[in-house]
């Protein structure tokens, strides 16, 4: 089930969770998930390959991550999500984003159904 870059939902403001589905499938499809995980420790000139191999793996993996995520975000709300050097911390900053601008609006709908006669 090949997917590209185009088939990507666009966040727009109205659709988070699609968009946290569509890009999690995406990322999960081209083996670049491994982001989401903590970063490893920068390897040292003690560090065994396997050790550098995982920390190479997670900088690659976020690299395509990070430019992915923000490639499927409107404008708007790119430059309303603070500049993030990881995967993990850019989901958690637009989760949070959207999770008060939820709160907010149905709070306003439920205002107005109150309001309204």
């Amino acid at each position: 089930m090949p997917m590209n870059l185009g088939s990507l939902i666009k966040l727009n403001g109205t659709n988070f969770e699609e968009w946290m589905k569509s890009v999690k499938l995406f990322l999960a499809i081209s083996c670049v998930d491994y982001a989401t995980k903590d970063e490893p420790p920068v390897p040292t000139i003690t560090s065994s390959a396997e050790e550098k191999i995982k920390y190479d793996k997670w900088i690659h993996s976020n690299k395509i991550f990070l430019m992915t995520v923000k490639h499927t975000m409107e404008k708007i709300i790119k430059d309303n999500i603070p500049e993030a050097s990881n995967a993990k911390k850019l989901l958690a900053d637009v989760g949070n984003k959207f999770k008060i601008f939820d709160k907010t609006e149905k709070s306003t709908y439920l205002s107005l159904l109150t309001k309204t006669k």
